[in-house]
């Protein structure tokens, strides 16, 4: 019911499509938040986007680094 996603809005009956109010890029996003909200609030944005990028990649990096050390075994298994 509350779905925000364009792909999925634009084919409902109810949508009005009007692009320029739902896709936005990060940079026009970001120059419009400077405009309402100043400088030092899309610094901090960026700063906590940055953070939740840094940890999202943490949580996934042993599972990298397990997968890549099965397939270096192996190839160097398989090169003898």
């Amino acid at each position: 019911m509350h779905l925000t996603n364009y792909a999925i809005n634009k084919e409902s009956t109810k949508f009005h499509a009007n692009e320029s109010n739902y896709k936005k890029g990060l940079q026009e996003t970001l120059a419009l938040i400077r405009q309402q909200e100043g400088a030092q609030a899309v610094l901090s944005l960026e700063i906590q986007m940055k953070d939740i990028i840094t940890k999202t990649l943490l949580v996934g990096l042993p599972h990298l680094q397990h997968n890549y050390k099965t397939c270096m075994s192996r190839q160097g298994t398989n090169n003898r």
